[in-house]
Parts: structure tokens; sequence; C-alpha cells
């Protein structure tokens, strides 16, 4: 049996439609190729952006560092 028929058949049981119209959602955001963001999302990664603007960062390799010194609780 191939995926989209297994999919299909997952989808025809489903009796909530709430579940139904996310899905219906999802979908129709795969074709055009966008994703939903909430408010929250949206602004969460502006403020991210602001601060990478501003230099506000930390750098990869110094998070490494004290997550390393922090698991082996130095």
């Amino acid at each position: 049996m191939e995926v989209k028929e297994r999919i299909v058949r997952k989808i025809n049981q489903i009796q909530d439609e709430a579940i139904l119209s996310e899905l219906e959602m999802i979908i129709s955001n795969l074709q055009d190729n966008l994703y939903p963001l909430s408010a929250k999302m949206i602004e969460s990664i502006e403020k991210s952006e602001d601060d990478i603007r501003k230099g506000n960062v930390i750098p990869h390799e110094q998070v490494m560092h004290e997550m390393s010194e922090w698991i082996n609780g130095r």
C-alpha cells in the first residue's frame, strides 16, 4: 500500500472537524509553500532579528563550551 493511500484512509477515519480543518490548512500551505505563523511567532522572529542586528548574540563555540561545562558540572 502506498503512503498516499494510507494517509487518505487515516484522514477518512477522522471525525473531528477541528483536526480536519488543521490538516486542510497544512495541505493548502504546503501547496503554496507557506507556513502560517502566529502573531507571537512573528513577534519572536522580529525580536531575534533585531537582536542579531544589534549584535546581541553569543557565538556557537561559546555556547557549546558553556554547555559542556554545565553538563560536566564545572
